[in-house]
């Protein structure tokens, strides 16, 4: 089932690539515009969610990782779809001890809506090695040190001029034909265990 975007908001991706990985990772989320929002704008925002991203987390994700490209997909704007593109390469600056590429922080979306369709997820790689134990649990040094980042992260995109704050979109049921209403995110919030990913383990 496609996902839907409404008018009134985006569908974002982060584009990353590890050094010698040929296999680009993604971190996907939605946002919603304050109203009216002004297309004009579109670029600017654009650039601006590359901005809020590596900037809040370029200095904790580990070296040897690079963002590639933040893209932004509009919904329904009456003329068709629009996607916007920030080609700005960053390298980021933060372990040199990272997790194998198969591992990644998990990151939690809450919501002040409960059911599991507005719950979301995103994973994001490059964690320092040193501070996870063998069982998988992230040291709470590190985990202070995530949380932290990804609150700057939410506060950076909600600064955004014309930007309302990150939202979880949703697919469209069968058997539910409206356009269902995307989901305001309230916090980002890191799990203490690692998340893996057993098809990126080379």
């Amino acid at each position: 089932m496609p996902q839907v975007v409404p008018s009134g908001f985006a569908a974002v991706v982060h584009s990353m690539l590890l050094s010698g990985d040929p296999e680009a990772m993604a971190i996907t989320y939605g946002i919603g515009f304050e109203d009216p929002f002004d297309i004009s704008l579109a670029q600017a925002v654009t650039n601006s969610l590359r901005s809020a991203f590596t900037n809040s987390l370029g200095g904790i994700i580990a070296t040897g990782y690079s963002h590639q490209n933040t893209e932004m997909t509009l919904g329904d704007v009456g003329v068709g779809e629009f996607v916007f593109v920030d080609p700005t390469p960053v390298v980021f600056t933060g372990t040199t001890n990272p997790l194998p590429q198969n591992s990644a922080l998990l990151v939690h979306k809450r919501t002040g809506t409960t059911g599991r369709r507005n719950r979301g997820r995103c994973y994001i790689p490059g964690v320092n090695e040193v501070e996870v134990a063998p069982n998988g649990i992230i040291s709470a040094a590190l985990l202070a040190a995530w949380n932290t980042a990804l609150a700057n992260w939410l506060t950076a995109i909600q600064n955004i001029t014309g930007v309302d704050s990150m939202f979880i979109l949703h697919t469209q049921l069968p058997l539910a034909p409206p356009v269902p209403v995307p989901t305001r995110v309230n916090l980002l919030q890191a799990d203490p265990v690692i998340a893996t990913q057993r098809r990126r383990l080379r």
